[in-house]
């Protein structure tokens, strides 16, 4: 029941967030800032890729292609957050640069698309956490320590730090791992499927926190 709970997850939680976003629309009649347009795109694109892939798996049809999709999706919803939240987005543009370059050269050599994308996933992960730092840092350094738990910017950043942190140590190791405890494996899957549940707790928070207005 457990296990079964856990592979899940990651249809669950996003399926809830969404559940979350409905009542909070139907009460405030408005969405609200950019960000949590970004957060509610993520959340469907979970939902809806995560679905997919389980579907596909159940009736064999290869779906692989599908975890190459949420990767590169998810990671342009967040580089369009980021490009919006940062002030230097010359970062911003250079790490997209690099996602795009190493991720073509991933599928045109090591992990195509019949191949899980553990290394994209993985370097998308790594330089979201970045841009989460740079962002946290600049907050950190504008707003009095004492009203940052109040921020949509600290909620938002502390979820892509807790889910694509732990989901850079997870892919890094995956590709390893499924070579040498193939039985296993399972187990680093609901382990990723536990952290983007705490990632949609997590931004489920941002979603109903105060913008920060720059001044």
């Amino acid at each position: 029941m457990l296990r079964e709970f856990l592979f899940k997850l990651d249809i669950i939680a996003p399926l809830f967030a969404l559940f979350f976003v409905g009542i909070l629309q139907a009460r405030e009649k408005k969405v609200g800032s950019f960000s949590n347009y970004v957060l509610i795109a993520f959340f469907i694109l979970q939902l809806v890729l995560n679905v997919l892939a389980g579907y596909l798996q159940s009736i064999k049809i290869p779906n692989l292609w599908v975890y190459h999709l949420n990767c590169q999706l998810t990671h342009v919803v967040f580089t369009c957050y980021f490009v919006a939240a940062i002030s230097k987005k010359q970062i911003v543009y250079a790490g997209l640069t690099v996602f795009i370059i190493a991720d073509i050269v991933l599928l045109l050599s090591v992990q195509p698309y019949e191949v899980f994308p553990s290394y994209p996933y993985a370097l998308s992960s790594f330089i979201l956490v970045c841009y989460a730092l740079v962002l946290l840092n600049i907050v950190i350094d504008k707003i009095p320590t004492f009203h940052i738990l109040s921020l949509k910017e600290f909620w938002l950043t502390a979820g892509v730090l807790t889910y694509f942190g732990s989901a850079f140590l997870i892919f890094i190791s995956y590709h390893y791992l499924s070579e040498v405890a193939t039985r296993n494996i399972y187990i680093l899957w609901q382990l990723h499927n536990i952290f983007i549940g705490l990632g949609c707790i997590i931004f489920t928070k941002a979603l109903t926190s105060k913008q920060w207005i720059r001044k």
